[in-house]
């Protein structure tokens, strides 16, 4: 047998690869789809959702909350997860770094996409900037619908560690034409940020990066989800080189 021969997936016992099966009812026949079509469908979701290796074991079981905050932000997400597609409004994760948030919003994607059948897309916002800027290649105008068309158009966006770098007028751009369509179409939006909701002695609001517009705008669209306590991350590793 050649190599492609062993590398071919197998072929389904229940429906011959053909993804539907006929039930005989009496005199009658009916066809249904497969459950290989299904499981087929499913792993082609979260392929596209593009979640990073580095958080692929994130879920709503591993989530271990510290403290209250962490419960409720847990909660919150267990209850979007259960209300989609109804749910009205995305979350906001916000707080410091290594507290969980992007974990409890990969978890959330994760969840919709695997149980609840939605499409998703998993985004951290510097990234996808670099990428948009790639395939458009103008600083001066923002990307056309076209080339943001997966962001804009899938059922779920994850946008990661939003407001984590000062914005120039075509990332205000993007990032507003992303918003307000997703905003427009009651598409749920996930964010996490590093910034707070009110800016500090030592740090800037979340407004203070991208602008009070879109900060009032993604208040409309999201609950704020506020997580507090220790470096969950700078704790793992000590005890690594311990």
């Amino acid at each position: 047998m050649d190599g492609a021969g062993r590398d071919a997936a197998p072929i389904c016992p229940e429906c011959g690869g053909t993804g539907f099966v006929v039930m005989a009812d009496d005199e009658r026949s009916r066809v249904r789809h497969c459950r290989c079509r299904r499981r087929r469908q499913e792993t082609l979701r979260k392929s596209a959702a593009g979640i990073p290796v580095r958080y692929q074991h994130c879920t709503i079981e591993t989530f271990a909350p510290q403290n209250r905050s962490l419960d409720e932000a847990l909660a919150l997400a267990r209850r979007l997860v259960e209300e989609f597609p109804s749910a009205e409004y995305g979350l906001l994760f916000s707080g410091p770094c290594g507290v969980g948030k992007t974990h409890l919003a990969v978890a959330v994607l994760r969840e919709l996409v695997e149980t609840r059948g939605a499409t998703g897309l998993f985004a951290e916002f510097n990234d996808l900037l670099r990428r948009l800027l790639e395939t458009y290649g103008s600083r001066s105008e923002t990307p056309s619908r076209e080339v943001l068309h997966p962001i804009l158009r899938t059922n779920v966006l994850l946008l990661d560690d939003l407001g984590s770098t000062r914005m120039t007028p075509w990332m205000q751009d993007t990032l507003s034409l992303i918003i307000n369509e997703r905003y427009n179409d009651s598409s749920l939006t996930l964010i996490t940020t590093n910034r707070p909701q009110d800016a500090t002695a030592t740090q800037e609001a979340l407004s203070d990066r991208i602008g009070e517009r879109l900060a009032s705008r993604l208040a409309e669209m999201c609950r704020l989800v506020p997580m507090d306590g220790d470096d969950f991350r700078r704790h793992v590793k000590a005890a690594a080189f311990r």
